[in-house]
This record gives C-alpha cells, sequence and structure tokens, in this order.
C-alpha cells in the first residue's frame, strides 16, 4: 500500500471529512478520583483580581508550600527509616488473620466474581498510615466474618489490581457492593466500629437492591448482569464497566466510541463484528456509544466518529492508550491488530497451581487453552532439576508467547486427583486442556525443548490427539514452593 493510500485509511481527527464531528458543546469537568488519602488534589483556583486577594492567596501559596515540604520529607522520613530491605518484617497480615490476601490472580475470583459485600484497602507496607489502619483492619475483619469479606491487595506486589480504581494513594478503602464493577470509596473514620458500620450499611443496601429487583454489574454466576452485553463478539462498553472490561483484561484491546447517527460508524459495524471474531481470545474488541456514555468518552477526548483507540496486552490504565490508525475494512483491522499483538505480547507467567482461583484464571476465564505441567516431587528430584524444568517451560512459553495460552507447573501427588483426569502418570509430564470446550490432549513425547516443542507445534495446527474432559475436580490450596529442598504444604482453611 503506497503513502498516500495508506493514508486514505486512517481514521481522521475531529473535522475531517472522512468522520463524523461531535455536535459542539462544552467540555466537562470531571472531578478528581481520591480515595481518603493523606495527600492534596489539585483544584482549579477562582479567579481573583483584586490586590487583597492576590496577597491573600500568596500567604496560602506559601503556608501551603512549607506543609506540602513537611509532609512530602516526613513520608521520606518513614522511607528511609523503614528501607526497603526488610519486605518480609513489613507484612502487614499473615494467614492466621482474617483479611484475605488479595492477588492479581485471585482478585477477580474473591472480589468481582462474588455475591456478598466485600472491603478491600489498597495499602503499601511502608505506609505509616497503613501501618496505623493494620489492627483496626483486623478487628474490623473479625467481627465481620461470616458476613463481609474483608481484603487488602498490597499495591507494592500487585500494583497492576489498583489501577482500574485509580488508586492514588494509601490506604484506599473501596466497598464492592451492589455494582461491582463500581466500587464506593470508603471515607469514614478509620476504627474498626466505623468500618463495620459502612460494611452493614453496605450489606443493608445489597439486600434492599435484590429484593427491588435492581441487580447491578458484578455478582457471582451472572457474570456482571447487564455490563456484560455482547454483541457478537463485540463487548458493549459503559461508563460503569469500561474499567473492568478494558483496563482489568490481560489481553490487548480495541475499543470503538461511536455515535448511532454516524454514517461511518453503521459502515463500520459489520467489519468492526467480524474483526471480533476473528481477533476472539487474542484482542478484546470493544464499542462505546459515546453520545450515551459521556464520562469516558470525555476522558479520552473524544471529538469525532469513529474514534478507535488501542490499549497493549498486561496492565494498563487510561494513559495506556494509543490511537488506532489502520484501515476499516475487517481485514484490515486483523492484520492491524494482530502485528500490535505481536509486538506487544508479554512472555507468559508459569504459574504454580496453588489453588482454584489460579486454574479458573489460567484455564477457564483468560485464556482458550492452558498448558499443565507435572513435576517431580522434591523428594524425587532436587532443587537444582526442578529450576531446569521451571526454566524450559519459560522458555518455552515465551516461544509460544502469542499464542494467549494459560501456564500451569504442580508437583506430583499434591493435585493426585487432576493428574489422573488428564492422564498423566508419568513424571515430568505435560498436557494441553481447553475446559470451555471440554478436551484435552496428552504429550507423549520427552520433557525435553525438541519434546515440548514438538508437541506444542501439534497443538497449534490441529494434529493432535484429543481426549474428552471430564468435570475438573477441586484443587487443593497450598502454600507456594519456597525454592528450596522442601516439599509443599497444604493451607487449610
Amino acid at each position: 500500500m503506497g503513502a498516500n493510500q495508506e493514508m486514505q485509511h486512517l481514521f481522521l481527527e475531529a473535522g475531517d471529512h472522512e468522520g463524523c464531528v461531535a455536535p459542539s458543546h462544552p467540555r466537562r469537568i470531571e472531578p478528581l478520583e481520591a480515595g481518603h488519602n493523606e495527600g492534596f488534589a489539585a483544584a482549579y483556583p477562582p479567579r481573583i483580581t483584586s490586590r487583597s486577594g492576590i496577597a491573600l492567596m500568596v500567604a496560602t501559596l506559601l503556608i501551603a508550600s512549607v506543609f506540602v515540604i513537611g509532609w512530602r520529607q516526613s513520608d521520606k522520613d518513614i522511607l528511609e527509616h523503614e528501607g526497603g530491605n526488610d519486605v518480609v518484617e513489613l507484612a502487614m497480615f499473615n494467614p492466621s488473620d482474617d483479611v484475605v490476601e488479595l492477588t492479581s490472580g485471585n482478585f477477580g475470583h474473591e472480589v468481582l466474581h462474588t455475591d456478598g459485600v466485600v472491603l478491600v484497602v489498597f495499602c503499601a507496607p511502608w505506609s505509616g498510615h497503613c501501618k496505623s489502619l493494620a489492627p483496626e483492619w483486623k478487628d474490623a475483619a473479625s467481627a465481620l466474618k461470616g458476613v463481609v469479606k474483608v481484603g487488602s491487595v498490597d499495591m507494592d506486589a500487585h500494583g497492576q489490581v489498583g489501577g482500574p480504581y485509580n488508586v492514588r494513594g494509601f490506604p484506599n478503602i473501596k466497598i464492592f457492593g451492589v455494582n461491582k464493577n463500581s466500587p464506593q470509596d470508603y471515607n469514614g473514620a478509620r476504627r474498626a466500629q466505623g468500618i463495620v458500620d459502612a460494611a452493614l450499611k453496605a450489606v443493608k443496601d445489597l439486600v434492599n437492591s435484590r429484593t427491588s429487583g435492581n441487580t447491578a454489574g458484578g455478582g457471582g454466576g451472572g457474570g456482571g448482569g447487564g455490563n456484560d452485553v455482547v454483541d457478537g463478539d463485540v463487548i458493549e462498553l459503559t461508563d460503569d464497566n469500561f474499567a473492568k472490561k478494558v483496563f482489568g483484561t490481560k489481553n490487548m484491546a480495541l475499543v470503538e466510541f461511536f455515535a448511532p447517527w454516524c454514517g461511518h460508524c453503521q459502515r463500520l459495524a459489520p467489519e468492526w463484528k467480524k474483526a471480533a471474531k476473528e481477533l476472539g481470545g487474542k484482542v478484546v474488541v470493544g464499542a462505546l456509544d459515546a453520545t450515551a456514555h459521556t464520562i469516558m468518552a470525555s476522558r479520552f477526548q473524544v471529538q469525532g466518529y469513529p474514534t478507535i483507540k488501542w490499549f497493549p496486552a498486561g496492565s494498563k490504565d487510561i494513559n495506556s492508550a494509543g490511537n488506532y490508525v489502520g484501515g476499516r475494512t475487517s481485514s484490515d483491522i486483523v492484520a492491524w491488530a494482530s502485528a500490535k499483538y505481536l509486538a506487544n505480547a508479554p512472555a507468559p507467567v508459569i504459574y504454580e497451581l496453588l489453588g482454584s482461583a489460579v486454574l479458573e484464571d489460567q484455564c477457564m476465564n483468560n485464556h482458550p487453552l492452558c498448558v499443565i505441567a507435572v513435576l517431580p516431587a522434591i523428594s524425587d528430584s532436587s532443587t537444582s532439576k526442578r529450576h531446569a524444568y521451571l526454566q524450559l517451560l519459560k522458555d518455552t512459553g515465551d516461544k509460544y508467547r502469542t499464542e494467549n495460552w494459560g501456564w500451569i507447573w504442580a508437583p506430583a501427588g499434591v493435585h493426585a486427583a487432576l493428574e489422573h483426569t488428564i492422564g498423566i502418570d508419568k513424571v515430568p509430564g505435560v498436557a494441553m486442556m481447553s475446559p470451555r470446550k471440554k478436551l484435552f490432549a496428552l504429550s507423549g513425547g520427552s520433557f525435553s525443548k525438541t519434546g515440548l516443542d514438538d508437541f506444542l507445534k501439534a497443538v497449534k495446527v490441529g494434529r493432535v490427539g484429543t481426549q474428552r474432559l471430564e468435570r475438573l475436580p477441586d484443587v487443593k490450596i497450598m502454600q507456594p514452593w519456597d525454592g528450596k529442598d522442601t516439599e509443599e504444604k497444604e493451607l487449610k482453611p
């Protein structure tokens, strides 16, 4: 395609003759979204013209600057005093507490896809304010046990979890209640009683919502209610579900901002649907009616239609958006998105199977297929051999990173029922599983670079024998391997 032809395929800015221009309207200034933090938020000051007013403003700014410098210095002193090498000592919660440890691997299972109210504190181990809150948070969790789930996210270790919720300071407390896609900020007292009172109020609101027939997004088996409406393979995006569906996915995302009256948007619609079907499993393809959902449209400064933004795979937020500059046919869209996907696809993480949340994340919710490797128990092997096996899996995963497969490993004998279900009777062994299609394939080759490559190539081109997958058994909740010559231990609920 020549330069001139390529330019003809670009999505043009507002005012250009190949796009629909949004009607003129004043831009809405959105308030800053901040939790109950100890910092400052900038605001637009009133216009001051009198000399006395200017003098007052200058004096105020001088006082504020001294306070800010002192506040920043105190934070610095805390950091320098606490240091960065005592992470274990800085942990605020432990397994014996009633506080659920939330991570990128279990947040969906423990929070977004539950039916009840969940209180979550986003914190950092080095934060003095978080440390002060910790005993109150533990007391609240104990008081609410069996009524409301209380969890915590270590933002140093799992910063991407807070991305969709604009977590900017610590501690940041949110209540996931009636609408899991739009949690409420908790701005009350940081005492156990205040936290408990807010939780019980959220429970009452949830009950009232159910009795009135209003079930907003989120919750267990329903998968998000009206916020999961899909037009073919295109996800219908709204102001409420945008963070979850776009920022919350690990996959690359393409989003069209459209107006129902726009002729260019109407002509794009069937091509967009075709592209979404072809890109399924690799790229999330969504569409947002910018005339109905103006908050997200204004945040991305949408001025003309259609406007298409893309978001890379992995952790993302509003600043991750890039402009789509491809053609408007399905083949153009697929070719452009595939090239971006290949260039930006991260190497997969090889997760240890520590519980059902890992199995659901890697094999059911986010990936069309998953690789499961069963390695010898430490008692039958050694630390060096296990590290070698894991490195082989990492290298193989990197080679096939564009396939969007999930990757799991487990020591032999820990999840015996799962091993039996997928036919692994010798270790090390590997199988490919598709719970959605209820099929699995077992590798008959060696657990080596060549053996794994031959098996995965055959899976990729559909030349491998498959077997019917029975219902997946429950898996144990385990402590992660410590990297030493010690056996894994089961965590008792």
